[in-house]
């Protein structure tokens, strides 16, 4: 869980941002300002949400078995792969929230995150029962619950605002980014451990083979960001050091 948790916590700065800068633009009736920090916003949040999740989903099994080796690492990275996926709409949840709550829809977050919750305890009471689905049924449940209320967020935020928004103009650039990025980490994790790791190999070596994945994958993913022109420098200025981070990557 503590792993899990990771990528929503490093969304606490952004979603801090959003609220107060989409507020002031609707108090001042900047319809063109709001669009284009909401929009950002997602651009962002897809920037960051994507690859993490999928990072943990595509090194669930070694980044388990390396935080916690007295554990059962084959079942730690199942559930964690899972958890993984469930971590990106986490973050869109997030950011919708602060989104709507911008708008003073602050009910509307309420009820979708109970309409998640009352199916997650559903599926986690009943998929757990099953013997062939047993501790599996836990973070299925957290899956369904956070893309469901994410889902709708979106919805809601999309009947909310006065301006059109094209999800998948946001979202699918950097979800083909960050899946080519997460294969490219596994990929290259299977070969450090074919050559490199043995059923004696310490820690220290299992922490090589992975940094070793994860540092390919920062290449792979900011070559892809760049190139696919992913994010825009009115993007960057949502994020602490926003400004600076665009002069060095060059971004416009």
């Amino acid at each position: 869980m503590d792993l899990y948790n990771l990528p929503s916590s490093l969304m606490v700065a952004l979603t801090a941002s959003v609220i107060p800068a989409v507020s002031a633009s609707i108090t001042q009736h900047n319809e063109r300002q709001t669009a284009r920090i909401v929009r950002s916003s997602f651009r962002v949040t897809a920037l960051l949400a994507f690859p993490m999740g999928l990072g943990l989903w595509s090194l669930s099994g070694p980044i388990f078995r390396l935080f916690y080796p007295r554990y059962d690492g084959a079942l730690g990275g199942q559930l964690l792969s899972v958890l993984g996926i469930a971590s990106i709409f986490v973050c869109l949840m997030l950011i919708t929230n602060s989104i709507l709550q911008s708008y003073g829809r602050v009910n509307i977050p309420i009820v979708t995150m109970l309409i998640g919750g009352v199916v997650k305890i559903v599926l986690n009471y009943n998929l757990t029962a099953v013997p062939d689905i047993n501790i599996h049924g836990a973070p299925i449940g957290t899956l369904v619950c956070f893309s469901l209320t994410a889902i709708l967020n979106l919805i809601a935020v999309s009947r909310v605002a006065s301006f059109r928004l094209n999800y998948p103009g946001y979202f699918l650039r950097p979800l083909l980014a960050s899946l080519v990025m997460a294969l490219s980490a596994r990929g290259v994790y299977a070969l450090c451990a074919h050559f490199l790791l043995t059923e004696e190999s310490g820690r220290m070596m299992m922490l090589l083979c992975v940094g070793a994945a994860i540092a390919v994958a920062v290449i792979v993913y900011a070559a892809l960001v760049l190139a696919l022109r992913i994010v825009t420098r009115d993007d960057l200025a949502l994020l602490p050091k926003g400004e600076k981070l665009a002069c060095i990557l060059r971004v416009r």
